[in-house]
C-alpha cells in the first residue's frame, strides 16, 4: 500500500502546474495544462476589468457598450488569440535560435511561451484589482483605466499613444518575462546563456515594435 503524499508534496504538485519546471519542459514539453491556465487567467482579467470599464464610461453609454463588446469577444476568443500568439512567438524564437546557430524542439518553445503567456496575463488582473480598490469616484473617463505598472509611471497625462505603448511594454512583468525566457531557453531549449539573452531581448524588442505600430494604426 503506497504512502499518502505529504502536505509539501501536494503543494509541490499543485505548483508544478503554474511554475515551469525546466526538466519537465525539456523532457515532456507540457502544453495542455499551461494553455488552459493561461486562458483562464485571461478570462479572469477581462471579467474583473468589465466593472471598472462600466464605471469609467458611465457618461458615454455608446463607448461603454463597445468596450463591453470587445471584452466579451476577448473572453470568447481568448483560446484562439493565445494559441495564435504562442505559435507566432514560438516560430520567431525558433527562427532567432536558428540564426544564432542553435537548434531546439519547436514543442519545447511552445511550452515555454505558454508559461510566458501565463505571466503576461497577471498585469491585467493586477490592474483590475487596483481599479476596484480606487473606487468609482476615481474613474471619470477612459484615461483613468490605464494603470501604470512600469515606465508609464513617469508619463504626462497627454502623452502620445506610441509613448504609452512603448512604456507599457517596459513594465515589471515584462522584465520578469524576459528573465523567464532567458531562464527557460537556457535550461530547457538547449541554448547558451548568451544566446538566450539575445533571443529574449529580440523578442521583447519585436513586441515593443508591434505595440507601437498597433497604437499608430489605431490613431489613424
Amino acid at each position: 500500500m503506497s504512502a499518502r503524499p505529504s502536505f509539501m508534496q501536494r503543494v509541490g504538485l499543485q505548483l508544478s502546474f503554474v511554475v515551469p519546471d525546466p526538466a519537465d519542459i525539456r523532457t515532456h514539453a507540457p502544453i495542455v495544462v499551461p494553455f488552459i491556465i493561461a486562458v483562464l487567467m485571461h478570462i479572469v482579467g477581462a471579467n474583473l476589468f468589465r466593472g471598472s470599464v462600466a464605471d469609467a464610461l458611465v457618461a458615454d453609454q455608446a463607448s461603454a457598450s463597445t468596450a463591453n463588446l470587445l471584452l466579451s469577444m476577448m473572453v470568447i476568443l481568448s483560446p484562439v488569440l493565445i494559441l495564435i500568439r504562442t505559435l507566432v512567438m514560438s516560430l520567431m524564437t525558433w527562427a532567432i535560435l536558428v540564426l544564432l546557430s542553435t537548434k531546439s524542439r519547436f514543442r519545447a518553445l511552445v511550452s515555454i511561451h505558454l508559461y510566458g503567456a501565463m505571466l503576461l496575463a497577471i498585469p491585467a488582473i493586477v490592474s483590475a484589482i487596483i481599479l476596484r480598490f480606487r473606487g468609482v469616484d476615481e474613474l471619470e473617463g477612459p484615461g483613468d483605466l490605464l494603470v501604470p505598472l512600469g515606465l508609464d509611471l513617469v508619463l504626462d497625462p497627454g502623452s502620445s499613444p506610441t509613448m504609452i505603448a512603448l512604456t507599457q511594454q517596459a513594465s515589471v512583468f515584462h522584465g520578469l518575462w524576459v528573465v523567464l525566457m532567458v531562464w527557460l531557453l537556457s535550461a530547457s531549449a538547449g541554448a547558451s546563456r548568451k544566446t538566450s539573452v539575445i533571443a529574449a531581448l529580440s523578442l521583447w524588442g519585436l513586441s515593443i515594435g508591434y505595440s507601437m505600430l498597433r497604437a499608430v494604426l489605431f490613431t489613424l
